[in-house]
């Protein structure tokens, strides 16, 4: 338990810090290249970690590699997306849409990943969702002045998240390595790509904003820790919860950001859209993932007892039973053993 509290504590602190972090960086760095220096520094570090024999990095094999670079796919739009959010929305903007992703994942997780359908407390939950980002929408400004336009970026990252969201889970379900392995695979091989993609956007790989303003430099130093912090606790997260869980956890998490946005940014949600905002947050809080669908199998185990338990129950009672038979058997042999005489005769 203690060790689940501790994961969730330290996920929610690298998430909640890691927008406001970000959204200050971009003013001193194209985003980009802000990325590309946070996957360096984990790449680095986790080497270096590894090579002091502090953390464990496991031999890549194909049967590890190949479903982190498909993972990394995802991961590398997500976080470009994300990046591009901040660049032209508001940190709550972004919010909204991540808080609203379950919407998305419900879906998918009844199509392809044998879930049943929501309860009606998900359901519930999900329209509370609904609410609170129709209720934001209507309230921003942004919005008002650009129509659907500003919300090309963070409608891209709400589409990529859920689908990072759900191939995440079936690679921790599936693919065995030590933590440091996940965050030394997907940082390692998002890299490359982010740089080119940098590139080809025509950002600016000058890191001078940096040397001229020291108060950049600690943001950049921070937000590489952020970064590298929050590969480990996600993954981390993601091995000790649920996906149910790890899903609640990330949304919830967004309460310390609100609250770090309002404190010290002055781009932020009029109350009307905070309110709507904490609305969102609460539908996501309520969401519960349901359940995987029964199988031929399990339907049949289900049949012997109505429940898996009672089914394990009457297996375990099939055992003494048939024990107990033996046991009375071998009672009878050796009674009829004493009847008989040393020549093998019944005994008179």
């Amino acid at each position: 338990m203690k060790e689940v509290v501790t994961a969730i504590a330290a996920y929610s602190f690298c998430s909640g810090t890691m927008l406001i972090l970000n959204k200050a960086g971009t003013i001193a760095l194209p985003s980009g290249f802000l990325a590309s220096l946070q996957f360096l520094f984990a790449v680095v570090a986790i080497l270096v970690g590894h090579s002091f024999k502090v953390i464990t990095v496991d031999p890549l094999t194909p049967t590890i590699v190949v479903p982190y670079l498909k993972y990394c796919v995802l991961f590398l739009l997500g976080v470009y997306s994300n990046m591009q959010s901040l660049a032209q929305s508001s940190v709550d903007t972004v919010i909204v849409f991540r808080s609203s992703t379950p919407l998305l994942v419900c879906l998918m997780d009844v199509l392809f990943m044998g879930r049943e359908n929501p309860s009606l407390r998900s359901m519930l939950s999900m329209s509370a969702m609904v609410l609170g980002a129709f209720m934001y929408v209507s309230s921003d400004s942004q919005f008002k002045m650009e129509g659907l336009k500003a919300y090309f970026w963070v409608l891209s990252y709400f589409v990529i998240i859920s689908l990072e969201m759900i191939f995440g889970k079936k690679i921790t379900s599936s693919v065995k390595c030590s933590l440091a392995t996940s965050v030394l695979l997907t940082n390692l091989f998002t890299l490359p790509a982010m740089l080119l993609l940098s590139k080809a956007r025509g950002e600016s790989w000058s890191l001078t904003p940096i040397i001229d303003n020291p108060a950049y430099f600690w943001v950049l130093t921070f937000s590489c820790l952020a970064g590298t912090g929050i590969g480990f606790s996600s993954w981390w997260c993601r091995s000790l919860l649920s996906a149910t869980g790890f899903t609640v956890v990330g949304i919830c998490n967004k309460v310390l950001t609100v609250i770090l946005n309002i404190a010290v940014w002055d781009k932020h949600a009029s109350p009307f859209g905070t309110f709507s905002l904490l609305v969102c947050l609460g539908g996501g809080v309520a969401y519960q993932q349901a359940p995987m669908k029964e199988t031929g199998d399990s339907k049949n185990g289900n049949s012997m007892g109505g429940t898996v338990e009672e089914g394990v129950a009457m297996l375990v009672k099939e055992e003494i039973d048939e024990i107990e038979g033996l046991e009375t058997r071998v009672n009878e042999r050796e009674g009829m053993l004493e009847g008989m005489d040393g020549n093998g005769k019944q005994a008179v």
